[in-house]
């Protein structure tokens, strides 16, 4: 699996940018369980567990598969769609992943675009992809990378500078020694 399909389950899953270290410790994780599809259904029941009961515990499973197009794709999704994925018998982070893993069209460019961002916020904060970087950056509040993410559809500008203004403007309330300054 790659790095850039790890990125759009985290955005789907958990409406958010990867962290650097999780990032790097879902693909080791997917890579010793084989990677691609049979890697990820391997560890998706420890990505479920992972975060996901903030966001998720008092939903029904129709409103969580509305909450990953949400995310995903920045709209609902049909009843049609809902339905599918309610009779697939899949957990949420494997609907996640099938979801994102299939997308077409304007979905395909949405999480494209929100990946692209991803990629860049990762790479400012781990510009050397160790899964730790000269920040040692986690999330103390994930809402707050939720709320960057939401702020990114098909038609963003995700150019570096934009991405590193986003950072310094919002990360910097969490940590006011936060201070990326580098360039690509």
């Amino acid at each position: 699996m790659t790095r850039e399909l790890i990125h759009q389950v985290y955005i789907a899953y958990l409406g958010r940018p990867a962290d650097p270290a999780g990032l790097v410790y879902w693909q080791n994780q997917l890579d010793a369980n084989g990677g691609g599809v049979n890697g990820w259904n391997a560890v998706s029941a420890a990505f479920s567990a992972y975060e996901s009961t903030e966001i998720y515990d008092s939903m029904s499973l129709d409103q969580k598969i509305a909450s990953v197009y949400r995310r995903a794709f920045d709209r609902e999704a049909s009843a049609a769609e809902i339905s599918f994925w309610e009779a697939s018998g899949f957990n949420v982070a494997q609907i996640a992943f099938a979801i994102v893993d299939g997308a077409q069209n304007n979905d395909l460019a949405t999480i494209r675009k929100k990946t692209e961002f991803a990629e860049k916020f990762v790479s400012i904060l781990d510009p050397e992809r160790t899964g730790v970087g000269p920040f040692n950056y986690e999330y103390s509040d994930a809402s707050i990378g939720r709320a960057l993410m939401d702020s990114v559809n098909m038609n963003s500008d995700v150019f570096y500078s934009n991405v590193l203004a986003q950072i310094q403007q919002n990360l910097t309330l969490l940590n006011p020694n936060f201070n990326p300054t580098f360039g690509p």
